[in-house]
């Protein structure tokens, strides 16, 4: 496999099998997690083409046939519109799932890889306490008259 650029200066990476390999295994005390995102990701996107799918039955099925008849019971529409409403919460609550294990596990693979490599840079969103700003200090300048 050749090498692969990773940035615009020209950087290559020496032997990406070998890296992504050594990202692995960061990753293999989250598996479970990774696991479960991928569940979730793939609850997520057949939620959304149900829904979709069902939105069109919807008009087809419930909204053409009660025009066409003057009904006025809206039972079965009620229905059919909370069962579409069940599919697409569970495709939020899937994503939101699946987000909220990425940037939880994720972080702590970032900082066990952080601290095994650099320990002695400091990255600034795990440095700072929650709140606090840093800016890089600067001299005053003085308006002149």
């Amino acid at each position: 496999m050749p090498p692969m650029k990773f940035s615009k200066d020209g950087r290559k990476a020496k032997d990406p099998k070998k890296t992504l390999l050594r990202l692995l295994g960061y990753m293999k005390h989250y598996i479970p997690n990774l696991l479960a995102v991928l569940v979730c990701i793939v609850v997520a996107a057949i939620a959304s083409t149900r829904g979709s799918e069902n939105i069109g039955n919807l008009v087809d099925d419930y909204i053409l046939p009660m025009v066409e008849s003057g009904s006025k019971d809206f039972a079965p529409l009620v229905k059919y519109l909370l069962g579409i409403a069940a599919v697409f919460g569970c495709g939020m609550l899937a994503s939101f799932l699946q987000q909220f294990l990425m940037v939880t596990g994720m972080d702590t693979v970032h900082l066990r890889v952080r601290t095994h490599h650099r320990s002695g840079f400091p990255l600034l969103n795990r440095d700072l306490k929650t709140g606090q700003i840093q800016f890089p200090q600067r001299p005053l300048i003085h308006n002149r008259v």
